[in-house]
């Protein structure tokens, strides 16, 4: 990571640093999506018989749900991290 004058400047260096502040929100939306769809569901149900007191075990229920996509995807990736290990690949001598 370039830090102080070594760091890019410029209109294009500004650009690329939106397009991937975007990209980062869009991503984050995307992933938190399902966990605040089932929170919801859950208040919308429970909160009518409970009141405002549902939103703690709602907001639980959304950090499990992101919990468990979080575990699904470094499971899926593992694999793929194994092969790009360097150190595991035979010297030719």
């Amino acid at each position: 990571m370039p830090l102080g004058v070594q760091r890019a400047r410029g209109l294009d260096a500004m650009g690329q640093r939106i397009i991937m502040l975007t990209g980062t929100w869009l991503l984050l939306v995307v992933i938190a999506l399902p966990g605040a769809v089932a929170a919801g569901m859950f208040w919308f149900v429970m909160g009518r018989i409970f009141g405002p007191l549902m939103l703690i075990p709602a907001a639980l229920m959304a950090a499990g749900v992101l919990a468990v996509e979080v575990l699904l995807a470094t499971e899926a990736l593992g694999p793929i991290y194994e092969r790009l290990d360097v150190m595991a690949v035979e010297r030719v001598e």
